[in-house]
């Protein structure tokens, strides 16, 4: 159960495939409904009673979530975002997590497509020499620029490790077979002093 807000985006929701997600806004004041297109779910609110949007989260990915009234980011516009991940690592080889120390290694051995999956602003500030910025909103839309890869090595990372987590998910789900996933985020590769371009 995750309680929402009428009065804030609840920004990006993080679940495990397979969770069943309930939705919650515990009174709604005025005219409200909830879309999210994915699950083909359209909840419209009654003034002074709970919303309640219960789904089960099939597919890996990023889902956005919309809606309509008198909504804090504009009526109509996205609200926020399902995030839904892998419950855990399934060992296939196709599908390696590493360190900053490890992935290091990787970049000088192997020499992969690096991608951040990060924002344009994250990616600007500070970002590992050659990697290719493709956020992780729109990788989905976009494997066919990097479809040569498929069976190439390719290094992911985003800040912490979460999001470059749904973004190797998303990939092996296009048939990429080669993927490094860096589980600490550049967070840990700044903290080693290792190369950043900024």
């Amino acid at each position: 159960v995750i309680q929402l807000s009428t009065d804030s985006p609840p920004g990006n929701i993080y679940v495990y495939r397979g969770e069943r997600i309930k939705l919650v806004i515990p009174k709604i004041n005025y005219s409200y409904s909830i879309h999210i297109p994915e699950y083909n779910i359209s909840k419209h609110g009654i003034v002074g009673k709970r919303l309640e949007v219960e789904f089960k989260a099939k597919n890996i990915g990023v889902f956005p979530i919309f809606c309509n009234g008198k909504c804090p980011t504009g009526d109509g516009a996205q609200f926020g975002q399902i995030t839904v991940m892998q419950y855990e690592s399934k060992g296939d080889e196709k599908y390696i997590e590493v360190n900053a120390k490890q992935a290091k290694k990787i970049i000088e051995k192997l020499n992969p497509l690096i991608i951040d999956v990060r924002t344009p602003n994250e990616f600007y500030s500070s970002h590992l020499k050659n990697a290719k910025l493709i956020p992780l909103s729109q990788l989905e839309n976009r494997v066919s620029e990097i479809a040569e890869y498929k069976n190439k090595n390719i290094f992911i990372y985003c800040r912490s490790g979460n999001r470059s987590t749904v973004a190797a998910e998303i990939l092996i789900k296009h048939g990429f077979m080669k993927i490094y996933n860096l589980r600490t985020g550049i967070k840990e590769w700044i903290k080693l002093g290792y190369e950043v371009v900024k």
